[in-house]
């Protein structure tokens, strides 16, 4: 019986859907009678995840990388100081 029963841990393991996502350390979705859903991603494995058994849905965190898209400032958007809690209308 032991082998029947991991055959069966293994085969709900497969029916989940894996999704990746990069929000932390909550995820929401949509099931499909419209319910918004929260599941929290906790450490498992050494990675983060997290099960959505009414969706059969296994989220799993992979963190973003950085941009290799080097960013400039605009030369058309001034530097803005001054005081604006002054009541000068």
């Amino acid at each position: 019986m032991p082998a029947s029963k991991s055959n069966d841990s293994r085969q709900r393991q497969r029916r989940f859907h894996e999704q990746v996502v990069s929000v932390f350390p909550a995820v929401q979705h949509r099931h499909t009678d419209g319910t918004i859903v929260t599941v929290t991603l906790r450490r498992n494995k050494g990675a983060y995840s997290a099960e959505c058994r009414g969706c059969h849905t296994r989220f799993i965190y992979h963190k973003p990388a950085p941009s290799r898209q080097v960013h400039h400032r605009s030369p058309l958007l001034p530097e803005v100081k001054g005081n604006f809690d002054s009541n000068e209308d």
